[in-house]
C-alpha cells in the first residue's frame, strides 16, 4: 500500500490500524489551508483519529454550527487549527459566528 496523498482531493485506501481504511476528502482547513480528511473503516463508521496517519494537519476537525447554537456550513479545519491553537481557534470560530444564522430559541 503506497503512502497517502494529501494533495488529491479523491478517496484513498489506507491499510493499517486494524484493517483497510477509507480516507477522504473534506475540504481545506479555513486557518492554515491545509487539505483534510475524515478515515472510514470498512463498515463506513467514522474511525478518524489525529494519533493516526492523518497527522494533526491533515485529519479533518470542523467546527459544527449547531455546537455553537447556529444553523450553517460547517467550518473546515485540521486538528492542529481547532484544538492546539486558541487563537486559530477563535478565528474560526468568529467566522462561523458571522457566516452563519443564530438558532433562536
Amino acid at each position: 500500500m503506497k503512502k497517502l496523498n494529501f494533495n488529491t482531493y479523491k478517496d484513498q485506501q489506507y491499510s493499517g490500524m486494524g484493517g483497510l481504511r477509507t480516507v477522504k476528502y473534506e475540504g481545506k482547513c479555513l486557518i492554515c489551508g491545509n487539505n483534510t480528511y475524515r478515515m472510514y473503516n470498512d463498515a463506513g463508521k467514522d474511525d478518524t483519529d489525529c494519533r493516526g496517519p492523518l497527522g494533526m494537519f491533515h485529519t479533518n476537525n470542523n467546527l459544527i454550527p449547531s455546537d455553537y447554537g447556529y444553523s450553517g456550513d460547517e467550518v473546515i479545519l485540521c486538528w492542529n487549527c481547532s484544538s492546539e491553537d486558541s487563537q486559530a481557534y477563535h478565528k474560526a470560530l468568529k467566522h462561523l459566528q458571522e457566516t452563519c444564522i443564530k438558532i433562536e430559541n
